[in-house]
C-alpha cells in the first residue's frame, strides 16, 4: 500500500519535471509555474497545498522532506539541487547570516544600553552562553569567538 508521501512524490513527478536552472515546469505544457513570496523564496502549489520551492525540489530529487532544506551558498533564489542539503534547525543557524536587525555588524554581539557596552554571546547545542562585556563591538567580537572557537577569528559573520 502506497503512503501519502510516496502519492505525493509519485505525483510531483507526473505533474513537475526540474529545470536545471532550479525550477519546477509543468510537464503538460513546460509553464514555469512558481511565484515570488513576500520573504522572497519561490513557492509552488501541488494537490491544493503550497509548498515552498526548495522544498519540493529537494522532495522531487530525494522522495522525502528533511527537516530543514537549507540553501548551500545562501542564496535563497539559488534552488538548484546542488545547491540544496537537508539539515537541522542547529547546522542551519549556525550558517546564518547577520539579521538585518544587527546594528553591530557582529554575529553574537549586541549593544547593552543599560551598561552602555557591547555584550558579547553564542549559542551552543539550543543554549546560550553569555562572554561578557566590552568597550567595542569588535573587542566584544574576538572575545566571543575565542570563547566559542578556542581561536581568534576576523571574518565578522
Amino acid at each position: 500500500m502506497e503512503t501519502s508521501t510516496e502519492n505525493l512524490w509519485r505525483k510531483a513527478k507526473q505533474v513537475y519535471n526540474y529545470d536545471p536552472s532550479g525550477d519546477l515546469r509543468l510537464t503538460s505544457n513546460g509553464m514555469l509555474v512558481s511565484t515570488l513570496t513576500t520573504r522572497g523564496y519561490r513557492q509552488i502549489y501541488l494537490e491544493a497545498r503550497q509548498y515552498l520551492l526548495h522544498r519540493l525540489i529537494f522532495f522531487w530529487h530525494h522522495g522525502y522532506f528533511p527537516k530543514i532544506v537549507d540553501h548551500i551558498d545562501g542564496n535563497i533564489s539559488n534552488n538548484k539541487i546542488e545547491n540544496l542539503q537537508g539539515c537541522d534547525q542547529k547546522v542551519n543557524i549556525e550558517k546564518a547570516k547577520l539579521f538585518c536587525t544587527n546594528k553591530t555588524g557582529y554575529k553574537g554581539v549586541s549593544f547593552n544600553k543599560k551598561t552602555n557596552k557591547f555584550e558579547a554571546y553564542y549559542w551552543k547545542d539550543y543554549k546560550k552562553y553569555y562572554v561578557g562585556l566590552f568597550n567595542t563591538a569588535e573587542e566584544a567580537y574576538k572575545a566571543r569567538e575565542e570563547k566559542k572557537y578556542g581561536r581568534m577569528d576576523t571574518s565578522n559573520n
